[in-house]
């Protein structure tokens, strides 16, 4: 659903949908149908388990981000601006809103910019200012969102380090028990006595040197 102005000098929107591919489809569309036009929003028709933005029409007392419940139409789409849709914020308040009043999720730099615009220095002093204040609020949820999502990518990425180190350990102690089990032949303890755990092999020095390279080959493959 594509809101917008026909012309510079509409004052009320009008609501346009379509079957589109995307969001550039709909704004073609809508700007095939009206030439003039000045788009104002562009809402994807909304699924259950959704974010949409909710603009509260009583003063934005309760405007802010909420998660789409149901959308009352039998298809399960918007069909015209009034299909009503139930919606429910974080804090478990539900609403049944109409379509018109819905927009896509927004961003940390929207609602920044929404703060920004908003800020008013009437009737204040010093360095005092005011900002709308549903968009303050769902400012500072985002950044609490993002600086969560940061600390868990780093916690994940800790993880997957961990779970590397631990798996190289792991080969780095296979193959040290395989050469800790080999025989020892033709070579003394420190008090003199020669080994006995195997007897003499018949190409002994061979076999040895054959050996050694295969373990030489292991360890630059770990």
């Amino acid at each position: 659903m594509v809101t917008l102005l026909e012309d510079e000098n509409a004052r009320t929107c009008v609501y346009f949908i379509c079957q589109a591919e995307d969001a550039e489809h709909a704004r073609e569309q809508a700007m095939d149908m009206y030439p003039q036009g000045k788009i104002t929003n562009i809402l994807k028709s909304p699924k259950p388990g959704d974010t949409v933005w909710w603009n509260d029409p009583d003063e934005d007392m309760a405007s802010g981000h909420y998660q789409v419940s149901v959308v009352d139409s039998d298809s399960g789409d918007i069909e015209y601006p009034g299909t009503m849709v139930l919606i429910k914020n974080r804090h478990g308040s539900t609403a049944e809103v109409p379509a018109s009043e819905l927009e896509e999720e927004h961003d940390v730099e929207h609602l920044a910019n929404d703060v920004r615009d908003s800020e008013s220095s009437d009737g204040c002093g010093g360095d005092y200012t005011i900002v709308k204040r549903s968009c303050l609020i769902a400012l500072l949820d985002q950044l609490q969102v993002a600086k969560l999502s940061q600390k868990a990518n780093a916690l994940a990425a800790t993880q997957q380090a961990l779970s590397q180190s631990m798996e190289y350990a792991e080969k780095l102690a296979g193959f040290v028990q395989h050469v800790a089990a080999l025989n020892l032949w033709g070579y003394d303890k420190d008090d003199g006595n020669p080994y006995q755990e195997c007897e003499d092999p018949d190409e002994g020095h061979s076999d040895s040197h054959n050996c050694l390279m295969e373990l030489i080959e292991q360890a630059r493959r770990l």
